[in-house]
């Protein structure tokens, strides 16, 4: 009695858990998608909409994973046009969002099988391989973009010796490796299933 307790209570939270990853992989999705459009629309705007004069920039900063503030002089600056720094913003948005839904759609199909109570179907041991290889492509292709977003804040501000130095995100790499492992074990753990069933 006290398993089938704790399995409805496993049951329950996964419910709720997939209606969660689903928000978030519509969510995920939608905003790719409008981000996605959005680097179209800037490309496309005449450069006078996104320029700034002197003394509105004087407002304008960026921060570098909160150690380093940067702010533009108003005195030194001249009229900017920012619309390089708003087109590399939403390609990196977009980049990243889109990694999340496909994240999200496959822990949220993962979580379906688990309410069905076959939590080690041969799909889940594909969904893990697939999110293993989205986060060992995420963590060059996230740095890319990140890159990206830095190289046009240098170039658009003209900020005088910076350099940017890219590398592969080692945290996400480590992840997404776990994550094909643990899709092996998913696969091994199915066929032991298959062998129990046929037994019965």
């Amino acid at each position: 009695m006290k398993m089938s307790v704790n399995q409805e209570k496993a049951k329950k939270m996964s419910r709720y858990l997939r209606v969660v990853t689903q928000i978030f992989y519509w969510v995920g999705l939608v905003g790719a998608v409008l981000l996605a459009i959005a680097v179209v629309v800037v490309s496309i705007m005449p450069e006078k909409y996104f320029i700034i004069s002197p003394k509105a920039s004087d407002n304008i900063g960026f921060s570098i994973d909160g150690l380093i503030n940067y702010r533009i002089n108003s005195q030194t600056a001249i009229e900017l046009s920012l619309k390089p720094i708003y087109q590399a913003i939403s390609f990196m948005a977009a980049i990243i969002l889109a990694g999340l839904s496909i994240i999200f759609r496959q822990i949220s199909k993962i979580l379906k099988t688990v309410e069905g109570d076959r939590p080690f179907s041969e799909e889940n041991s594909r969904r893990l391989t697939i999110i293993g290889f989205v986060l060992l492509i995420g963590s060059f292709v996230f740095n890319i973009a990140e890159g990206i977003v830095a190289n046009a804040m240098i170039h658009t501000l003209s900020i005088p010796n910076v350099q940017i130095n890219y590398k592969a995100d080692g945290f996400m790499m480590l992840t997404g490796f776990l994550l094909l492992i643990l899709a092996g074990v998913f696969k091994y753990g199915n066929y032991l299933q298959q062998e129990y069933d046929a037994t019965l």
